[in-house]
């Protein structure tokens, strides 16, 4: 799959985005920026919920930035020729 530079561009953004707010809320978190309302009321899950999902947003822009770094070495280690079916893709390796 081809992306156009302005898709590229626009899921690095979106993945640091992900990564700076997964980072924020975890840090913000922990050092008592952000916390729930009523703490003291609250259970285990709802103080440990914005770090956890502080945490899954961390990981998911570190996924879509390999992701996009994985697809970029697969689209240089292919040969695309030009069928009347279509596109056909020949892995550099195969040859």
């Amino acid at each position: 799959m081809k992306l156009s530079v302005a898709d590229r561009l626009l899921l690095f953004a979106g993945a640091l985005v992900a990564l700076l707010a997964g980072v924020l809320l975890m840090i913000g978190n922990l050092i008592g920026v952000l916390t729930v309302p009523r703490p003291d009321t609250a259970g285990v899950l709802a103080r440990w919920s914005l770090p956890i999902f502080g945490l899954l947003l961390f990981l998911f822009g570190g996924y879509v930035l390999a992701l996009l770094r994985k697809l970029r070495r697969r689209q240089d280690s292919l040969i695309v020729a030009q069928t009347d079916n279509g596109e056909m893709r020949i892995s550099v390796r195969a040859l």
